[in-house]
Parts: structure tokens; C-alpha cells; sequence
């Protein structure tokens, strides 16, 4: 009892203690009360109940085995939890477990713990059955004797399951008969003994049996079929009145639209029908008369309540007054005469159209009224629906219902003479149509003001509803700081706008062709636009005027000629050309011919400059300033004036260009060529370049530099090249005539190359002429230098002094005017035994000081 350690176990030990005292009482004779039963409550089942001296595996299994006849089942580990509680209460010496017995040839047969032994042999015969194997209920009687000597038996015999199915009969399952078997033999039966069963009621009796018997497969009652060749075929559903069947086969063909049946083809078809299941009614037409109203008929496969309501709905358009209650009465009656399977609609019908809205058409309305009015309210609304939409509305309406009007979709016109005719489609709203109308009418040349379209709108508005008119107020559209831009009505957006842009160029402002565009999109948004402005620029072809290899003048849109054409000019000057004031004459003039223009252009000089002792210069217009001042300087220099230096020049260019634009700087720097050996040769800007030239020349002949014909060609091209030479270069020889002095012969003239000194050339000519025996006095030496010097410029006195050369260690070189060089340096080499490379070197030394090859 110590070492208990739970309540349960405390119980537990407490019921030992005292089980155990009560037989030790009972034991020596003297037994005072009985022992109580064993009790267990399974929460939402009831009590398990064991008596005293009873095994708790019989009382488990048989509440196991009873709620199973009700539908529940227990798993073993919950059956085993029951025991292990009871057991625990009270002593256990058998336990829960699965029995089988094999039955040699066909199966085994398992029961499992808590199922009765009877149900699992029935079990057990069904399946061995749907085997194939031959078992009868009296070779499984020994066999549920065998279980249920070894567990409890809810029941000690197979014994069949009987279910009373109304006035029909009792339907009985057979010992190891399958529950569907049953069923499908019986409904067969009862349905061709006539009575009415449906699958309805063999559903329930199913689940009925399927609750008291394990059911392996479910119950499969086809319908009967009929092929009709060439339209279909009939389906009986199981329990189903054919009559009934014949309807529903003859409506699908109708909704199908597939072939129609006679009468004699609908007897024939019942006949066959009838002649494989039991009919209890045949189809039929029926015919009803209402009194005052009319006959009621109802079409083999049409439902009662919808020929009713065709009824109804008839006679309410033809005027009669009837009433909901005599709809009911009309409906009950029918009934009678014909199956009704769905009650009587007086709701109106409805179709959904689209996005649009739904028609709901009222019972007694006509079709193309209602739909007319709906079509109309659609447009109020905005939207429109065109004849090929309202004919494919119209055919469902009318196949929800008779129509007996067709609903009138031609146009609405009207002609306007002299112009044309107006058409409004059916659905279309005549203030759309007519402005389109307009449009083209417009597009077309005519103009209609709004006087005009105000008679139009009326007589069409008298024809067809109208929900709008036609806006004939004027377009304005505000163009921040320049204006307000008008499209009268019926006037071409484009005309306003053009008229509008010339005005704004004439009072200076320049609309170019994107803000252009912008106007013109906005206005054509808000008008139809038939002709688009021309915003491209104006192109005017030039080439005939060669100007400086442009060939046409481009005019932006909305740019003044004047002031683009003074643009234009600007931009040839800037890139080194020019414009006559005629030429920019003739430009503008080809402009104006095609735009119009309203500013002139100036072509008058636009500056005038007088320079003190020198001119006036003039800056043309179409010039580049700088040029003109260049120009200028040049005539200047040619006609001899060197007053225009490059102070001088600065201050004029600056002058100018305080009153005109100068596109390029005014380059005063002097020219300047640097000569090997020789110098820097200087033309100061306003310099005439050959005289700068030949006094350079001058003074490299004076510092002994002197420079030859062929050089000096080579200086005045590259000057001249640079600086404009307004002066003649002459290079050649001067020739002296001195015939006068009589020396002969091949002694007449005296020639003087370009570069050479005067003194130098006579004093050789003189040489050559004493040599040859000619007598030279001082005067005709004087006469004749002053002759040279008279036509070049000398720079030295004639010297006929000989000339003379130091040689060290042997003395002076002497070579005397009558004697040639080289015979003297010989003279002087005999005197002093010299040898011919020394005296090479001596005459190569005297040569030096004066020209040897002059002297031979």
C-alpha cells in the first residue's frame, strides 16, 4: 500500500486488498457481501459493465460489437485501453485478440477484436462468393460455433437482413449476399411490376442496409437508351417515367435546333419505349380554354409554366386584363392536365447587354419597344448602340419571347441642298453625326455657319431623340504673351492660326515652329483639322548669285525675312564671304513674293570714316568690317601713302567696330622673315613690302651680305606671298652704256647683276680694259661711276688701288688694276719657289677680298 503512488494505484491496491480479504473470509465460512461489478464509462457510448466472477474481455467485446451494429467502430488500441483500465480493477485471465480459421481451398476467415463472429462469416461469404467459390450457410453454421466458443456472440446464427420498403415489399440480403446485388434485383423487379421507384429511393435504401452490413461496391442501375436513327438518342434514368424521359429528348432537340418529330414519329418512339419499361401516361399535347382570353396550348417537350407565360404575356399585349391570381388559376389548371416541374415566372426577363446595362423586359411588353427605349437611355448616357449590335440584342430578345414587331433600324436623313445629305445610324447620337457631317462638308469647301446647323439639328431632333447639340460657339485658345488665337465655327483651325501667327509677326513677335506645332496640336484637339499649316522653314535657292559657295537661304517659320535675311548675311561675312546690298535685294524680294513681310531691310553703308590727309573709308554693307579696314589700308598703300601705320590702323579699326559688328581682329603685326646668317627682314603693317625688301637687301649688301638676283626672287615671293606687293620686283642686271669713252669693242656697255656692288663691278671692267690696251684716265673712271651709281645705289667709293695680301714668312701679295688676279699670286709663287697647293690657298685668299672671276 506504501508503495503505491498514484490515486489510480491506490484504488487499484485497495480493491486487491479487500478482493483478497473477502476470500479469506469466504474461506473459512464466513462470507459477509458480495463483490461489486466493474464499471466503465466510455464518454458519449455508455458503460462497460463487468459483474463479479465475469472476464472483462467478454463485456469489452460485446459493447465493441454492439456499437458496431450502430455504426461505430473502435480501433484495438482503444479496445485495449478499456481492458488495461479493467484489468486494472479487476482480475483478467484472457485477453483481446484477432481470431481466423482457415478454410481449406477457399479463404481464411479473420475476426477481428471487437467484431461479432456471425458478421465477419457473412463478410467473409460475400467475398468468397464474388470469387467464385460454391459456399452454403449450413457448411458455416460448425464455423460460427467454432468462434464463438472462443469470444462472444451477438448472435449464434446467419441469419438474413429484411427491410420493408413501403407499399413495394420487403427487400431481404441474403447470408453472404452482396448488398448491391440485393438492391439492383429488387428496384428491377419492383420497377417492372410498376411501382414508381427513383433513384432517389434506392439511395436511401442503400445507405439503410449499408449501415447494417459492410457494403463492397455501390449500386449500379443504368438508364434504359433508345437510338432514333439519324436524331439521337432517348435516355430512361432508372425509376423514371419514359413519358417523361420523351419530353426532355424532344426539348433537347428543339434547343439544339436538330430535326423535328412528328407526331407519328413521337407515337412510335412511346411505343418502343413502353414496350421495354412499364408507362404509366404517354406524352401528349395539351389544349386548355380560357374563357374571354383564348386557348391555351402546351407542345410535346415544352414546359407548362413557359407556355403559360407565353400565354399570359399574349394576352396581355392583345389587352386583355388579367390578374396574378387568374395567372395561378391558369397554371393549376394546366397542371392538371400535364406534368408541371417548375412553377410559373411573371418576373420580367432580363438581358445583360454588354458593359452597357441590363434590358429588363416586363411580361405583356413588346421587345422592340423596350429595347428602343433602352437603346435611347444608352445614348443619353453616352454610349452608342449601332443596328449590328441592336440585331444581335433583338434576336435573343426574341428568343426569349415572341416578337411581333421588328424594331426599325434604318438611318434618319435629311438633305441640305446644295451640300448633301445627312444619315444618323440607327443608336447614333444626330449631334455626332451632323458635326462629322460638317467636317467634311467643311473639308470639302463648303461653309455652314450656326444658323444652319441650328435648322438642321431641329428637323432631325423631331425625327430621333436628341441628348445633345451641336457647339457652335467659337474656339479660343489663350497663347501666353503674344494673344488670344479664334477658330470661328466652321472655319479651318488652320486659316485661324495662320492669320493669327502673320499678326504676331507684325507686331514683333516670332511664333517659331515648335511653339507653332503646340498651338496647332491643341487646336486641332479641339477642332477637326483638314489641312495641316506648313510650319517648315522657306527655302530660297541662291546659287545663281554665287555667293561665297551658298547655294539657298533657309527662312525659319515665323522669322521676319528682313531680319533673318540679316542673319544670313551676318553669318557669309562671319565665315569670310560677302553680301551685295543688291544681292541681299534680290534675296529679300524672292522671300517677299512668297510671305509676307513687314519690316524692310537696310542696305545703305553702315559706316562712313574720313582719316585726316589720307580718305574717306567706306565698310559696305554685306562686308566684314576688318576686310573693308584691309582693303582700305591697301588702296592707301598703292596709291603711295604710307601714312596708315598701325597705331593709325588700330584706332580706325576700332572705330568701326563701335558702330558695326567685326567678326575678326585686326592683325597689325609686322610681317617678319628671318634669313640665315643674313637677318630679320621687317614689313611694318601700311609698308609698301618691296621697298621694305629692297632696303633690306640694300643693307645686307652694305654689312657684305649681298644677296643675288635668285635669292633676292626668292625673298619677294615669300613676302609677297604674306603682305599684297603693289610695286613691280625687278632682279635684273643694270647695264651702263659707256660707248661715249671709246674703248672699243666688247668694252661698250657695263653690266651690274643684282646684289653686286657698283665700285667692285667698275673696278673689274676697268681691269679688263687696261689689259687690253686701252687707256683709262681718272675722269673717265669718275664719269662712269657716277653713271653706275646713278642707276644702283652704291654704298662704296671706286678704289683702282692695288690689292694686297700678307703672306706670312715670304711677304705681300701685290695685285695691281691692269693685272689679273692670278697671274699676280703666280708672279709672287715664282718669286718665292712656292709650291701649287700654297699658291692655291694665297689666290683662294685674294679672291676673298675681290671678285677673281670678274677680272678674267
Amino acid at each position: 500500500f506504501r508503495q503505491a503512488t498514484t490515486d489510480g494505484e491506490v484504488r487499484r491496491t485497495m480493491s486487491r486488498l479487500a478482493h483478497t480479504f473477502l476470500l479469506l473470509v469466504c474461506v473459512v465460512g464466513i462470507c459477509f457481501a458480495q463483490q461489486a461489478p466493474t464499471k466503465l464509462t466510455v464518454e458519449g457510448y455508455g458503460d462497460i459493465v463487468v459483474p463479479a466472477g465475469v472476464e472483462p474481455f467478454e463485456e469489452v467485446e460485446k459493447f465493441s460489437q454492439q456499437l458496431r451494429l450502430q455504426g461505430t467502430k473502435f480501433t484495438p488500441s482503444q479496445l485495449q485501453s478499456f481492458m488495461d483500465y479493467l484489468c486494472g480493477e479487476t482480475k483478467c485471465t484472457r485477453k483481446l485478440q484477432e481470431l481466423s480459421l482457415e478454410l481449406k481451398g477457399i479463404g481464411t476467415i479473420v475476426v477481428d477484436i471487437g467484431q461479432s463472429p456471425h458478421i465477419a462469416i457473412d463478410e467473409f461469404l460475400v467475398r468468397a462468393r464474388s470469387a467464385g467459390h460454391t459456399v452454403n450457410d449450413e457448411g458455416v453454421t460448425q464455423v460460427l460455433d467454432y468462434f464463438c466458443t472462443r469470444k462472444p456472440c451477438l448472435s449464434s446464427a446467419l441469419a438474413p437482413i429484411d427491410l420493408v420498403v413501403g407499399d413495394i415489399g420487403t427487400l431481404t440480403v441474403s447470408v453472404g449476399q452482396e448488398v448491391a446485388d440485393a438492391v439492383e434485383s429488387f428496384a428491377t423487379r419492383a420497377r417492372d411490376a410498376g411501382h414508381a421507384i427513383t433513384l432517389d429511393d434506392v439511395s436511401a435504401i442503400t445507405s439503410n442496409l449499408c449501415a447494417r452490413k459492410t457494403c463492397n461496391r455501390a449500386v449500379s442501375l443504368p438508364p434504359y437508351t433508345l437510338d432514333i436513327n439519324g436524331v439521337g438518342q432517348v435516355a430512361v434514368t432508372f425509376g423514371e417515367e419514359p413519358a417523361y424521359a420523351l419530353e426532355r429528348f424532344v426539348v433537347g432537340l428543339k434547343t439544339k435546333k436538330g430535326p423535328t418529330l412528328t407526331d407519328e414519329n413521337i407515337d412510335m418512339i412511346m411505343d418502343s419505349l413502353c414496350t421495354a419499361l412499364p408507362c404509366r401516361s404517354r406524352v401528349s399535347r395539351v389544349s386548355l380554354e380560357i374563357t374571354d382570353v383564348g386557348t391555351l396550348k402546351v407542345d410535346i417537350g415544352q414546359e407548362p409554366a413557359s407556355a403559360v407565360r407565353q400565354f399570359i404575356d399574349g394576352a396581355l399585349r392583345d389587352g386583355v386584363a388579367l390578374t396574378n391570381e387568374d395567372a395561378a388559376n391558369i397554371m393549376k389548371s394546366t397542371c392538371e392536365l400535364k406534368r408541371c416541374t417548375n412553377p410559373l415566372d411573371l418576373e420580367p426577363l432580363s438581358l445583360q447587354v454588354g458593359n452597357i446595362g441590363t434590358v429588363s423586359l416586363p411580361i405583356g411588353s413588346e421587345p422592340a419597344d423596350v429595347f428602343l427605349r433602352f437603346v435611347e437611355q444608352a445614348r443619353a448616357a453616352g454610349t452608342s448602340i449601332g443596328a449590328q449590335d441592336a440585331t444581335v440584342v433583338m434576336e435573343r430578345l426574341c428568343g426569349m419571347t415572341p416578337c411581333r414587331k421588328v424594331l426599325n433600324l434604318n438611318p434618319a436623313t435629311l438633305n441640305v441642298t446644295g451640300v448633301g445629305t445627312i444619315e444618323v445610324p440607327f443608336g447614333a447620337e444626330p449631334a455626332d453625326v451632323v458635326t462629322s457631317w460638317l467636317e467634311e462638308a467643311r473639308a470639302a469647301g463648303y461653309t455652314i455657319d450656326g444658323g444652319l446647323v441650328a435648322e438642321i439639328m431641329d428637323r432631325l431632333c423631331a425625327v430621333t431623340p436628341c441628348f445633345k447639340n451641336v457647339d457652335t460657339s467659337p474656339y479660343e485658345l489663350n497663347v501666353t504673351g503674344v494673344g488670344t488665337v479664334a477658330v470661328p465655327f466652321g472655319v479651318e483651325p488652320a486659316d485661324s492660326a495662320e492669320r493669327f501667327f502673320l499678326s504676331a509677326r507684325k507686331a514683333g513677335v516670332m511664333i517659331g515652329a515648335e511653339t507653332a506645332t503646340q498651338i496647332m496640336n491643341a487646336l486641332c484637339q479641339a477642332r477637326t483639322c483638314n489641312r495641316l499649316l506648313d510650319l517648315s522653314p522657306l527655302t530660297i535657292n541662291i546659287s545663281p548669285l554665287n555667293i561665297s559657295g551658298y547655294t539657298e537661304f533657309v527662312l525659319e517659320f515665323g522669322q521676319e525675312p528682313a531680319k533673318g535675311l540679316a542673319q544670313f548675311v551676318d553669318g557669309v561675312v562671319a565665315s569670310g564671304g560677302s553680301v551685295t546690298g543688291d544681292e541681299a535685294t534680290s534675296i529679300l524680294k524672292a522671300i517677299c513674293d512668297r510671305i509676307a513681310c513687314f519690316v524692310p531691310l537696310d542696305v545703305n553703308p553702315p559706316v562712313t570714316l574720313t582719316v585726316d590727309n589720307v580718305g574717306s573709308l567706306v565698310v559696305p554693307f554685306g562686308v566684314d568690317p576688318t576686310k573693308a579696314i584691309l582693303d582700305w589700308v591697301e588702296s592707301v598703300i598703292a596709291a603711295g601713302s604710307d601714312l596708315i601705320g598701325a597705331d593709325t590702323a588700330t584706332k580706325i579699326y576700332e572705330n568701326v567696330c563701335s558702330r558695326v559688328r567685326c567678326y575678326r581682329p585686326l592683325d597689325v603685326t609686322p610681317y617678319q622673315l628671318e634669313l640665315a646668317n643674313i637677318g630679320t627682314l621687317t614689313v611694318p603693317f601700311g609698308a609698301e613690302p618691296v621697298k621694305a625688301v629692297n632696303r633690306f637687301l640694300l643693307d645686307a649688301r652694305a654689312a657684305g651680305q649681298a644677296i643675288g638676283a635668285e635669292g633676292a626672287d626668292q625673298i619677294f615671293e615669300l613676302v609677297c606671298a604674306s603682305r599684297r606687293c603693289h610695286l613691280p620686283v625687278n632682279t635684273s642686271p643694270v647695264v651702263v652704256n659707256v660707248t661715249a669713252f671709246g674703248f672699243g669693242e666688247g668694252f661698250d656697255t657695263l653690266s651690274i647683276l643684282f646684289g653686286e656692288e657698283p665700285a667692285d663691278v667698275l673696278r673689274a671692267f676697268i681691269s679688263r680694259t687696261l689689259r687690253a690696251g686701252n687707256t683709262v684716265t681718272y675722269d673717265d673712271s669718275r664719269a662712269m661711276m657716277q653713271s653706275a651709281c646713278a642707276a644702283v645705289a652704291c654704298l662704296k667709293a671706286l678704289d683702282l688701288s692695288p690689292i694686297t695680301l700678307e703672306v706670312a714668312s715670304y711677304g705681300t701679295v701685290v695685285v695691281p688694276i691692269e693685272m689679273k688676279p692670278r697671274d699676280a699670286v703666280v708672279a709672287f709663287g715664282n718669286t718665292h719657289s712656292l709650291a701649287m697647293p700654297v699658291l692655291q690657298q694665297i689666290l683662294t685668299a685674294v679672291c676673298a677680298r675681290m671678285k677673281c672671276a670678274d677680272y678674267e
